[in-house]
């Protein structure tokens, strides 16, 4: 099977992190946000993955280089089209059915369930659903006993929503839906403006997928992605091979290179490669980017550090460069 991942997007509400690359190569543990998504799709009978590129391209595709199955392709936006307009650029590749995902998602959901519903149904698109307690940040939709889609709507305002089921961002699509639907060289997202028109035929099939997931969209997203890795795999803590632990270290990631020094003490915390907490200091709830630093003796809470940075002092949500 054929699968189409986008990883187009800039990842604003990540910002400083994504100043200088893509939010889809953001550290999960030992891998990123893309490298998980895309190798775990061999799993489920994919052979081959046409990942859509636009923002630092390069990063994104040394994040994929060392993965041997699926086989990886990629396709350049030179400007954006959107999520659906990116897949109309590549009609000519595509397969008659293929899976899509947008690139910024961590999941364990069996998509097997999801393929196999969708063969059943007859649909032209089917969407993985999840439940939330936050239905106005997402699309949600409602469905019948069956799984056909009744309304569907993007983005609701909060306390007008009508369901708790989001739109997940990962889709079985026949290659008709999109022969239909997309014009080529248009601006198409498949929330927006797809789904809306397949809804009118009938044939817009949802299912809702038990399993850990999260749109990786914002730092504290990010958090809770590699913290539901940890307990996947069973794990307190990750402390990657060349990083050095002389504090104390809770709930926590800690990549290559980096150093949490004598007196230090790092909770619930994610510490990218080459990082330094000096000695004496605390951080608790936050993201410290590539290469930075926070000065011994401070205190950074619920705070994210861009690559490079340096602190001092005291700071509670922070965002800083």
């Amino acid at each position: 099977m054929q699968a189409v991942v986008a990883a187009g997007g800039y990842g604003t509400r990540l910002y400083p992190l994504t100043a200088s690359k893509p939010k889809h190569v953001l550290p999960i543990l030992d891998g990123t946000v893309l490298g998980k998504l895309v190798s775990d799709l061999a799993s489920f009978g994919v052979d081959e993955v046409i990942v859509t590129l636009s923002y630092h391209p390069e990063h994104v595709i040394r994040a994929l280089s060392g993965i041997k199955r699926p086989t990886v392709l990629y396709s350049f936006e030179a400007e954006p089209r959107g999520t659906a307009g990116g897949v109309r650029e590549i009609l000519g590749v595509l397969e008659d059915r293929f899976l899509f995902l947008n690139g910024d998602i961590y999941h364990n959901l069996d998509l097997r369930e999801l393929i196999e519903f969708h063969e059943e149904s007859g649909a032209l698109a089917t969407m993985a659903l999840r439940e939330t307690d936050r239905p106005w940040e997402y699309g949600i939709v409602r469905v019948s006993a069956d799984g056909r889609v009744l309304a569907f709507q993007e983005k609701p305002r909060k306390g007008e929503e009508f369901s708790n089921l989001i739109n997940a961002g990962i889709y079985v699509l026949e290659r008709e839906a999109i022969e239909r639907f997309v014009e080529p060289g248009v601006f198409t997202d498949f929330s927006k403006h797809v789904f809306p028109r397949i809804l009118k035929t009938g044939r817009l099939y949802a299912l809702l997928l038990e399993g850990d997931w999260i749109d990786v969209g914002r730092p504290s997203d990010l958090l809770l992605a590699n913290f539901m890795e940890l307990r996947r795999r069973g794990l307190r803590r990750f402390v990657a091979s060349g990083a050095r632990i002389e504090g104390e270290l809770e709930t926590s990631i800690v990549l290559e290179g980096a150093v949490v020094e004598e007196g230090a003490e790092v909770a619930e915390s994610l510490v990218m490669a080459e990082a330094v907490v000096g000695r004496g200091s605390r951080v608790r709830h936050s993201i410290l980017g590539e290469g930075s630093k926070v000065a011994p003796g401070s205190t950074v809470v619920n705070s994210v550090l861009g690559d490079g940075s340096f602190f001092e002092g005291m700071g509670e949500s922070l965002k800083i460069m």
